[in-house]
């Protein structure tokens, strides 16, 4: 199955801040969803190039923004390539949430351990005797 990916740049105009610019938000599309991203730029919004999603002119400021985007852009594609070669199940969520260095599910310590003490409570005279399975109990689960 192919999937359809994408990563587009527009401005909030309704958005405008004080000083008069807009900011530029980064749009992850994957197979129909979409999620958001401020790039944390601003930019006039008589300067945006909608065609293109980028700045439009020669100033050091619109060079500036479009080095950013695409820089911001490539990265993005990055992430996208990583969870495609990791044959990993991808959302525009996750895609966003790697780029932001949001871990999604991550598991601690202790419930690694404790599904480690799962599996060999499982093995206990397969494998293991009960004595060596109690050593990798708590000392709170021990006494029961």
């Amino acid at each position: 199955m192919k999937s359809t990916f994408k990563v587009l740049f527009f401005i909030k105009r309704n958005a405008t801040k004080q000083s008069g610019k807009a900011p530029i938000i980064a749009r992850i599309t994957l197979d129909g969803k979409i999620a958001q991203i401020s790039t944390k730029l601003e930019i006039e919004p008589s300067l945006w190039n909608v065609k293109h999603g980028k700045a439009s002119g020669k100033a050091f400021e619109t060079n500036h923004i479009n080095n950013s985007i695409d820089s911001i852009k490539s990265t993005i594609f990055n992430h996208y390539q990583n969870f495609r070669e990791r044959k990993a199940y991808i959302t525009a969520k996750t895609i966003k949430n790697s780029f932001l260095g949001i871990c999604e599910s991550s598991e601690t310590i202790l419930k690694l351990f404790d599904k480690h003490n799962d599996d060999l409570a499982k093995m206990i005279d397969l494998e293991i005797s009960k004595v060596s399975y109690k050593k990798y109990l708590f000392p709170s689960v021990q006494k029961k």
